[in-house]
């Protein structure tokens, strides 16, 4: 049976470069009891409307969390649904109370691919995300004088966070310091000096709608990182709903078994510096060569 309920909002489903959403949360945390059957390794895929769910799941908190909610995948003529229905116990009997059905569209699995969450490999450079509500007040409060562009810098070596926007007048930086994590293995290999900062340029507006998500969540730690000319990753562990620290209650520390969310927001390519980065590191491996050869003479 599986471990996890999945979300993915992918490019399929969103416009203008806007980031890319996947999440994931053990079942435990939502369901006490579970089942589900299927001839795909027990998993069911299915479309629907975000709105409507969490419309659904405010209606079950409003319920109250005494009484008992059972969620069904169902039919009524003909029409796919997920059916949550709202028991009460009046002292005499347990009877449904309300029934909020939310339309889906069953995915067929060869279809997996159009939804599955990008590879992106190892990041270049990585470091904790400042506190939401500094970098949100700071956004906020320049956004309306900048461009719409910001670049951000990572400097992995000592965690260093860099935000950078512009105008026509100024440049305007945000420094924080000591962000750095312990655990390196996200890294490209061979991606170069850990205290020089790796850069990425990305909207302004889509950056700030992903702190906005972040807000009202419990987050137990959030990790941006860079992967360059590709995209700024950003991805935070999440405590449930009581705020318990998912990592101590899963024990193993694998992602699968955490509550996660993970935004991964498009760069702009400047074609000038990517030639410049690249001629760079060509330089790097000849040298390398170089040495190597004389070592060897």
């Amino acid at each position: 049976c599986p471990q996890t309920w999945k979300f993915m909002i992918n490019e399929k489903f969103v416009t203008e470069s806007h980031p890319q959403c996947y999440a994931s949360t053990p079942i435990s945390f939502v369901f006490s009891h579970y089942m589900i059957e299927s001839q795909m390794r027990n998993e069911i895929l299915l479309q629907v409307n975000i709105k409507n769910l969490l419309a659904a799941f405010r209606a079950v908190k409003e319920n109250g969390d005494d009484d008992m909610t059972i969620l069904k995948l169902t039919k009524k003529k003909n029409v796919a649904l997920l059916s949550f229905e709202m028991w009460f116990d009046d002292g005499h009997e347990i009877r449904p109370n309300v029934i909020h059905d939310v339309p889906v569209k069953p995915v067929s699995h060869s279809k997996l691919y159009l939804y599955e969450e990008p590879s992106i490999g190892r990041y270049h450079a990585s470091s904790l995300l400042p506190k939401t509500k500094s970098i949100k007040t700071v956004i906020e409060r320049m956004r309306n004088r900048v461009e719409e562009k910001a670049n951000i810098y990572i400097r992995s070596g000592d965690g260093q966070f860099l935000l950078e926007m512009k105008n026509e007048h100024c440049s305007i930086k945000t420094i924080y310091q000591n962000l750095g994590m312990e655990d390196k293995g996200l890294h490209q290999a061979g991606a170069g000096n850990d205290m020089q900062s790796v850069k990425a340029c990305v909207d302004l507006k889509n950056l700030l709608k992903v702190i906005h998500a972040l807000q009202p969540l419990y987050v137990q730690q959030t990790v941006i990182a860079i992967t360059k000319y590709a995209c700024v990753t950003i991805h935070a562990h999440l405590k449930d709903f009581i705020g318990n620290d998912t990592n101590e209650m899963s024990g193993s520390g694998n992602d699968l078994e955490l509550a996660r969310i993970t935004f991964y927001i498009c760069v702009y390519l400047n074609d000038e510096e990517e030639e410049s980065e690249n001629e760079n590191e060509t330089h790097e491996v000849e040298n390398s060569q170089q040495q190597q050869q004389q070592q060897q003479q």
